[in-house]
């Protein structure tokens, strides 16, 4: 039957039209629609967001401006000549928008799309007869902010060829290192998933950059219109405030799946590669791993549904595949994937499936896809695969904890709770509802407290290096574990009342020695905790000297519910945007300087210009005046120093620690360069250096949620906020 299953469903790709990309959920916007969601979004940010603007010319002028560089911000695409074009809309855009008027959105971006297809066109066509000179003297400007737009084509097209050398001699670059690896002898430790990615790479840099420039130019070519409105509000929202925004229908359902850490689906994470649909993780436990049918590494090609409609996902924007591949719990979904897999039965070998599409295409006039087929390195075969979506847990971006036994200064082994938090994340439908087991990250951190306790921890480490925030209501109530009962925060709202949040009940869960790890990524509820943890002197902070900064309150508005009142129903999206500023209990804002830590521990991120102070529209640092806080550790300024000296002697004679140091130094060289050499023999010295650099900024930056990666590096910083964990035992001791 798999085998009936697979021919079929061939027969169907090779027949089969791209997706059409015009309707969200079925739903086919209307003018009429894109005005109404334009008017309410433009209403409820002005009427409500804490720094009340004037919507006047001066305001027009720099969301004019603001939204020429969020489409082309390295200034490549839009031409002086370009924006002139558009000179009449820059004192009346304020207008516009409140009637409800966004065509000066479309028309930009009908612009950027036509630019971008011609830089697709003039870098193919240079990559294709490599016509680029890798050794040429000229440099490429990094900080493009202050770089002055080309006036003409003429500047415009010399513009295009430095961009074109640039992305062409980093992926040069990145194969001679590869190859200067893999000339050494090493021990064969590949992962089975690091093997299937090398079976489909047969690949030249200059045609892995056209792959890459396929992908984007997918995206940008076949955005539907509620995504493009979606991106012209969203720079509208952001002009009022560095954190308000505008989300589309799709985004505003990712970022509900994010909160809420579940979404009825397959269980796999999906990116674009080549005009492919490529698995790049399966989540344990969701149909796709249970079956063992869909792997890291397969191309999904075709999406059938319930009804035996069918889907052709080639050169399909990611945003719009996963909705046809994503459904309710309990239907099924018949995918046609292209796996490169040894092992399983039922595959079809599609080795020279591409001049079999050329010959379908000339025979029955459909599209001929075949040049979406690269060469592939090994065998590849063709597969229906059947999924019964269900619930997904996204368990690996909930709470998790764990138990080190770690040397205090004195030798002594003591055990030490690891608590990495992702996010705060809180599904409020079921919190609303009174589910006792709706998803919460202060839920799920009681019950690795209590695992500790009953495991006989000592000390406990919160790490929130990457932890950008998320719901409010479940930091205070995270906070209340700790203590036994006090203020957490302070919200003022705009009017300038105060409300003090306070702990919710007096049950303390962990009373013991407790470290908090933070960076310049933690942010928003991730500082409202740590801040309460300090203002109580309940705990030692440690790892960048601050953390991010975002001391505003954020409202999620659904325009869905709002639009209903017309007699609507459309899915409109939501609105993000700041309502309050919250404070530390002792009165301290978190904005723009965010939280300083009490040890401070070298790292890639503390030399990263990161946070508040460096986004555009933020608000200013403010105090008000303090209403108290707790003294849990009654010494500990005293104890903070015993620490700081403890670890200083720690990370002075480590190895690893001395590696990290290395690679800092190396990154602080370069970081702020003001530009970059194309010539390919003095680049290729600098980054060999680089290269560990950029990939362990690129891991702070993404917050690397791969396990088997996340196994094999040395996290020298966790480590040691692990020994100072474990020292503030021993000091706690020594003081009983």
């Amino acid at each position: 039957m798999k085998k009936i299953y697979t021919i079929l469903l061939l027969l169907v790709v090779l027949l089969s039209s791209p997706v059409a990309a015009g309707k969200e959920n079925g739903y086919e916007y209307t003018r009429g629609d894109m005005f109404r969601i334009t008017r309410l979004a433009v209403r409820l940010i002005c009427y409500n967001h804490y720094h009340k603007q004037q919507l006047d010319s001066a305001f027009s002028r720099r969301f004019f401006d603001s939204y020429f560089d969020a489409l082309d911000p390295e200034k490549i695409y839009f031409t002086l000549a370009d924006i002139a074009g558009f000179v009449r809309y820059r004192d009346v855009l304020h207008r516009q928008l409140l009637r409800g008027n966004c065509q000066f959105g479309f028309d930009v971006y009908e612009l950027y799309r036509k630019r971008f297809a011609e830089y697709h066109d003039f870098a193919v066509k240079n990559l294709t007869e490599k016509s680029i000179n890798y050794n040429t003297g000229d440099e490429w400007v990094v900080e493009r902010k202050n770089v002055r737009r080309p006036s003409d084509r003429k500047e415009q097209l010399e513009v295009w060829r430095k961009k074109l050398t640039r992305d062409a001699l980093h992926l040069r670059l990145a194969e001679r290192r590869m190859a200067l690896k893999e000339s050494k002898p090493q021990k064969n430790n590949r992962s089975e998933a690091d093997k299937l990615a090398y079976k489909w790479e047969l690949r030249t840099p200059e045609e892995k950059l056209i792959a890459q420039l396929r992908d984007v130019s997918n995206v940008i070519a076949k955005r539907r219109p509620i995504d493009i409105l979606g991106t012209y509000l969203d720079v509208f929202a952001g002009t009022f405030g560095s954190h308000s925004n505008y989300m589309a229908p799709a985004l505003s359902e990712d970022f509900d799946i994010n909160m809420r850490l579940s979404l009825s689906g397959i269980g796999a994470t999906l990116s674009s590669d080549d005009g492919f649909i490529r698995v790049i993780k399966v989540v344990k436990g969701g149909p796709a791993s249970l079956s063992g049918n869909l792997h890291r590494e397969d191309r999904i090609i075709t999406a059938t549904q319930n009804d035996g409609s069918t889907e052709l996902l080639l050169d399909v924007p990611v945003s719009q595949a996963v909705r046809h591949i994503r459904g309710e719990r309990g239907t099924h979904v018949l995918l046609g994937v292209l796996s490169g897999v040894e092992k399983g039965k039922f595959g079809i070998p599609v080795d020279g499936i591409g001049p079999l599409l050329k010959l379908i295409s000339m025979v029955t006039g459909t599209p001929d896809i075949s040049k979406a087929v690269p060469r592939w390195r090994g065998k590849i075969v063709f597969r229906a695969v059947m999924l019964k979506r269900d619930n997904v847990k996204l368990d690996d971006f909930g709470a998790k904890g764990s138990v080190r036994e770690v040397k205090d200064s004195k030798g002594k082994l003591r055990k030490v709770g690891i608590i990495d938090l992702p996010s705060f994340y809180m599904d409020f439908a079921a919190v609303r509802r009174g589910d006792p087991d709706a998803r919460r990250g202060s839920a799920d951190v009681r019950k690795i407290l209590e695992d500790f306790k009953k495991k006989g921890v000592e000390s406990v480490v919160v790490d929130l290096r990457g932890n950008g925030g998320g719901s409010l209501p479940d930091a205070v109530v995270l906070a209340g574990l700790f203590i036994k009962s006090g203020p957490i925060v302070q919200v003022r709202s705009s009017n300038g009342d105060v409300e003090t949040l306070k702990d919710p009940d007096e049950d303390i869960v962990y009373g013991g020695p407790l470290v908090v790890l933070t960076s310049k990524f933690s942010a928003s509820a991730s500082e409202i905790f740590a801040g309460a943890m300090r203002d109580h002197d309940r705990a030692i902070l440690v790892g960048d000297s601050r953390t991010f900064g975002k001391g505003t309150v954020l409202t999620v508005e659904d325009l869905s519910n709002h639009i209903k009142l017309t007699g609507r129903a459309v899915p409109a999206g939501s609105t993000t945007f700041e309502i309050a500023m919250f404070f530390r209990a002792l009165g301290s804002s978190v904005q723009q300087l965010g939280i300083a830590s009490d040890i401070l521990l070298p790292s890639l991120s503390q030399e990263m210009k990161v946070g508040e102070m460096f986004l555009d529209n933020h608000l200013p640092w403010s105090e008000i005046p303090s209403v108290g806080a707790g003294t849990h550790d009654k010494d500990i300024d005293r104890n903070i120093k015993i620490l700081a000296e403890y670890s200083a002697r720690r990370i002075a004679a480590n190895r690893d620690y001395a590696k990290l140091k290395r690679l800092i130094a190396t990154y602080k060289r370069y970081r702020d360069r003001k530009s970059l050499s194309l010539n390919e023999e003095k680049r290729f010295k600098e980054y060999l250096d680089e290269a560990e650099v950029e990939k362990e900024a690129e891991r702070l930056a993404a917050q690397e949620d791969d396990d088997e990666k996340r196994t094999r590096s040395t996290d020298v910083i966790l480590d040691e906020a692990a020994s100072i964990a474990a020292d503030y035992a021993m000091v706690k001791n020594v003081e009983k």
